[in-house]
Parts: C-alpha cells; sequence; structure tokens
C-alpha cells in the first residue's frame, strides 16, 4: 500500500475498472490491514499544539495521541511537532532545523499531516516572512513528498486563536485573514489534500483555556476532525478523477449520448465552472444542463446545428465526440504540441468528415479514439453514454498516469 495513491473502483454502470486518483488508505475500515499487511504510518507535523502543550498528559491526550486511537490498530501514528517552531525559514525558531523535522523523514510515513502556520504569525516572523509563507510551506510539503515511501499529504489550517484581534505579539487576523488562504494556495499547487480544522474549532473559546492550546476536548475535535479528513480525503481542486467518480446519473447507458450529456460530461469531469451565460440557442431554456452547455460554448468546445439551435437531444456520432473532445484539449492545455508526426491509413478514412480528420488522428495517436476495428473509425455512428465515458476514462488515466 505504502505510497500508493491508485484506488480501484468499479462503474457498475459500465462494468469498468478504473483507476482512480485517491489514496487507498481512505477507505480502510478502522484497524484493518492493508494488502501488505504493514500497519499505515501517519507523520503529525506541527508545532506546539501538534506535540500536546495544554492537555494534562500529551502522550494519551495530544492530538496525535487520540487520533491514533480513532484510526486503531491499523495505522501508526507519529507525533513530530515542537513547541515554538514555524514552516518559514527565515522564523526565529525553523522547523527546519529541528530533530523532530528529521525524524520525521525517517519515519517513512505513508501520511504526512502539517499543521504549522500558529508561529509563523508571529510579529516578529510575519512581517518580513510573509511573502515567503507558499514558497517555504510548498517546499516542506515537496520534501515529504519526494520520500521513498511517497506519502500523501495532507495539508491542515491551524485552530484559531482567541488572542486580542489586536495582540501585537501574535495578531489573530494574520491567521483568520491571511495565513488560511496562503496555506490554500500551498496545498493546491502541491496537488495536496486539505483539512478544515480552523471551522470546525471557531467560535470554540472554551475549548482552549490560555487561547491558543486546545484542552483535551479541544484535542480530541482536533483530531477527529483530522480523522474524517484522511479517512475521506478532498482537494480544494478536486482532481479529474475525483470528477468522474462523481458524475450525475446518466441512465440507460447502452442509449446513445445526447449533446446536452456530453456538455455536461465536459464541464464536470475538467473541472470547468458552470457558466451562467447567454447562449444564441432557443432550444435549451427546459435543459438540466443549461449552465454546462453555456459553459461549453463560450469556451469554443461545442457549437450549434445552426446560428441559434443546439439540438440538446441530439445523439451525438464518433467523429463529433473527437472533435468536441479535441477542442476541449486544446482548451486545457494550449501550450501543447498538437503535432502528429506518425501516419494512418485509416480504412473508412473516405467517411471521416474533413472537419474531423485533425481531431480523429490525434485522439487515434494518443490512444484515446480506438477504432472499432483496426484503423476502421466508423466516424457516423452514434456513440453510447458507456462508450462516451470509456472514452473520457482513457483521457483522464492517460492524463493523470
Amino acid at each position: 500500500m505504502k505510497g500508493k495513491k491508485i484506488l480501484s473502483l468499479l462503474l457498475a454502470a459500465l462494468q469498468i475498472s478504473l483507476l482512480l486518483a485517491l489514496p487507498m488508505n481512505a477507505f480502510a475500515e478502522e484497524g484493518s490491514d492493508i494488502a501488505s499487511g504493514e500497519k499505515i504510518k501517519v507523520a503529525c507535523v506541527g508545532d506546539s499544539i501538534t506535540e500536546g502543550i495544554g492537555v494534562a498528559n500529551p502522550a494519551t491526550d495530544s492530538y496525535p495521541a487520540q487520533l491514533q486511537a480513532i484510526l486503531g490498530d491499523g495505522y501508526e501514528v507519529g507525533n513530530f511537532g515542537v513547541s515554538k517552531y514555524a514552516a518559514l525559514h527565515s522564523a526565529v525558531w525553523p522547523y527546519w532545523e529541528t530533530d523532530k523535522y528529521t525524524e520525521s523523514q525517517e519515519f517513512l510515513p505513508d501520511i504526512v499531516v502539517i499543521m504549522l502556520g500558529t508561529n509563523d504569525i508571529k510579529t516578529e516572523n510575519w512581517v518580513e516572512g510573509k511573502d515567503n509563507f507558499v514558497r517555504d510551506y510548498t517546499e516542506l510539503i515537496n520534501v515529504y513528498k519526494n520520500l521513498s515511501s511517497q506519502p500523501d499529504v495532507f495539508v491542515v489550517s491551524p485552530p484559531p486563536i482567541y488572542l486580542d484581534v489586536n495582540d501585537e505579539v501574535r495578531p489573530p487576523n494574520n491567521l483568520r485573514y491571511e495565513a488560511i488562504d496562503l496555506l490554500k494556495q500551498a496545498a493546491e499547487e502541491t496537488d495536496s489534500y486539505w483539512i478544515d480544522v480552523f471551522t470546525a474549532m471557531d467560535n470554540h473559546p472554551e475549548l482552549f483555556p490560555d487561547q491558543i492550546h486546545p484542552n483535551e476536548a479541544g484535542a480530541k475535535l482536533l483530531a477527529q476532525t483530522v480523522a474524517d479528513g484522511i479517512l475521506h480525503p478532498t482537494k480544494l481542486t478536486p482532481s479529474w478523477s475525483d470528477n468522474l467518480a462523481n458524475l450525475p446519473e446518466l441512465g440507460d447507458m447502452e442509449a446513445n449520448l445526447t449533446r446536452e450529456e456530453f456538455a455536461m460530461l465536459i464541464v464536470n469531469i475538467f473541472g470547468l465552472q458552470a457558466d451562467s451565460a447567454r447562449t444564441r440557442f432557443v432550444d435549451i431554456d427546459g435543459c438540466t444542463y443549461k449552465a454546462d452547455i453555456a459553459s461549453a460554448y463560450v469556451r469554443g468546445i461545442i457549437k450549434g446545428v445552426d446560428d441559434t439551435h443546439f439540438e440538446p437531444d441530439g445523439a451525438i456520432t464518433r467523429e463529433e465526440i473527437t472533435v468536441m473532445l479535441y477542442r476541449a484539449w486544446k482548451v486545457l492545455f494550449p501550450d501543447e504540441d498538437f503535432t502528429v508526426t506518425n501516419t494512418y491509413e485509416f480504412v473508412d478514412a473516405a467517411e471521416i468528415s474533413d472537419w474531423a480528420v485533425e481531431a480523429v488522428t490525434y485522439l487515434y495517436d494518443r490512444g484515446i479514439m480506438v477504432g472499432t476495428d483496426t484503423l476502421t473509425i466508423s466516424p457516423k455512428i452514434n456513440i453510447p453514454r458507456k462508450d462516451a465515458l470509456t472514452l473520457m476514462t482513457r483521457i483522464v488515466e492517460s492524463y493523470e498516469k
């Protein structure tokens, strides 16, 4: 299991096994063993809150200790928190210089949970270091991602602090309005998982007797929030695999894919923002996926059957879906080289429309559009929903492998 982020899921409607980029540990039952029989090793990297300052017995009451109890015997949780330390290289007390930093790497974790920032926002660190916070945090994340164990990394927002907002040493608003947004940026830039502890613990000052460190009950809530995040991992920007696994139901998978359904697939799988922009189409007002049609249209991925009609219920042919996917690929990756050096003598080349030849050749060369037989494209036949999803799956796997 170690370091692997591939999950085998079955799309029952398609009877196809898909490889999706989610950590296998996310679906392990409490106390279960992985295929290798080894425990899943979780490294909790952080400051005094992780170390356990604020609880009576850190060995049993710190959030990593309580995380261990929640996750069970199938996991081994290591506490690598150090009081006073911060993520910034320029901080008075940089985590990079601690023994725990070295030990956390030698632990060779399968999962790394990083919760730093509470000390970074101290005025003595933040005034000069804020502009480098994302850079330094990203570097720290990548140190762990590059370990031989290839762990999944979870960036955790620090819990709130309940000092006066004008506190000169550690202004709480530095965390609430600045640091958390920068942490999200670091998580996105490194494609790491995100756990929002701040929201879960906001408006609960009773959990913070000294206004900074959670007590035993606060550490328990923190541990539960982290455990939920590990067992149900999410990213601020979901992967295409995540999107593919969470598509709306299409119904009869043997039925032909419609033009409206294609727009929905494109927008949802590739994470394009559904758009309320107006289109010239007069026949989409009653469409379930009207916003998706508009989104694909304004990006130039789909076009109408004429100037004012989209024909949302119309079935799509194999060459039409290929052209639309080709347009989408150009929108998503405008700097890619779309030159095809190979030549193909398709058996039914005469049936391929002139406007589709470039797209068909490119997607065939990439192994995304395969023929109904060797070098046979069958461009004019309609494409069933199940075959369309298979096609989309190849694109996702091609991109994410």
